[in-house]
């Protein structure tokens, strides 16, 4: 098991250049991919969102690559945008009355966006690094993704281990509680007297014993128990199957405090509940 939360970094030095990679992942329905990168390194792309859809599988991912040309390439710089730029300025101090001088500013107009272009990244020479620093990348975070999954997968078990043993005690509450309200019928038609339709009553009887059978949903409850702990050794995303039984845990928690027929069955079914939302919270995050 796998979260969906993590932080991962790469980077390697070769005759491309520095490349240096980071990842941030957190919770999220399907996998999606936000990219930041310079803009010399667009047609790497394609490359680098194959690597992160060949290694996660859910989640928002935010991959920021950075890159360093190789030492010894000199800056490039557009110096028809830098004039116009130059220019503007000087307008506009003739008519401010400042003459606000260019050369005063010559660091200012280089962090002008557009003036100092990167040089054109080598695609062959970059392709095959960015392909190994992703794939490093990529690996950390699984990584590091499986160690929170370990402790999410913990504490998942934990809590199915609290179910099943709230289940345990529903049973016997429930027969108990069945039993009562048998001995709670009889007293109160032994007050009736003889004068009553008896097949009207053993028709209500049973009606209000079907009611009030909670046998079908305390099964379902248990079998949805024994599917959540198989996942949590299954190899793979499960987050989403671990999402659908929450919900039909939650469903059933639900309608046996409906149909508990007492305060210690309702006090069972809604600590079956708390422990089911619980569980719900921590598959959010889970791949």
């Amino acid at each position: 098991m796998r979260s969906m939360t993590g932080f991962a970094r790469a980077g390697r030095q070769g005759r491309g250049g520095e490349l240096a990679l980071e990842l941030r992942s957190v919770n999220h329905r399907f996998l999606d991919l936000k990219l930041t990168m310079p803009d010399a390194l667009r047609s790497l792309e394609t490359i680098l969102r194959t690597e992160l859809r060949r290694g996660l599988g859910r989640g928002r991912v935010d991959a920021t690559l950075r890159w360093r040309p190789p030492p010894g390439q000199g800056l490039v710089i557009d110096e028809a945008l830098a004039g116009e730029v130059a220019r503007t300025a000087r307008h506009l101090g003739t008519v401010t009355g400042d003459d606000m001088p260019v050369a005063r500013d010559a660091l200012a107009l280089l962090a002008w966006p557009g003036v100092v272009e990167q040089p054109a990244a080598a695609y062959e020479v970059l392709r095959p690094e960015l392909e190994t620093v992703a794939r490093e990348a990529v690996e950390r975070l699984c990584e590091a993704r499986a160690r929170e999954g370990a402790e999410l997968a913990g504490a998942l078990a934990e809590r199915l281990g609290r179910l099943e043993t709230l289940t345990g005690e529903l049973g016997p509450a429930l027969a108990d509680s069945r039993e009562a309200l048998t001995e709670r019928l009889a007293a109160r038609l032994k007050d009736l007297g003889p004068d009553i339709d008896e097949v009207r009553v053993a028709q209500e009887a049973a009606v209000l014993a079907v009611r009030q059978d909670a046998s079908e949903e305390l099964d379902r409850l248990r079998a949805h128990v024994r599917e959540a702990r198989r996942l949590l050794d299954a190899a793979g995303p499960v987050g989403r199957r671990l999402d659908f039984l929450m919900q039909e845990l939650a469903r059933e928690a639900n309608t046996l405090a409906s149909k508990a027929p007492d305060l210690e069955t309702n006090r069972l079914a809604l600590d079956c509940k708390v422990a089911v939302e619980e569980m719900r919270e921590q598959v959010q995050n889970v791949e």
